[in-house]
């Protein structure tokens, strides 16, 4: 799975003016990766 990991930066991805203060994490608790996938893209 960590081989196919595509790295798609976010539009808000460049340099801040202010440090960060949160950090989210996201989890789908799907049945699989490929379910997980398929709802998220």
């Amino acid at each position: 799975i960590v081989n196919s990991i595509i790295q798609i930066p976010s539009p808000n991805f460049d340099a801040r003016q202010c440090a960060i203060s949160h950090i989210i994490l996201h989890y789908t608790d799907m049945s699989d990766c490929d379910a997980a996938l398929a709802r998220l893209c």
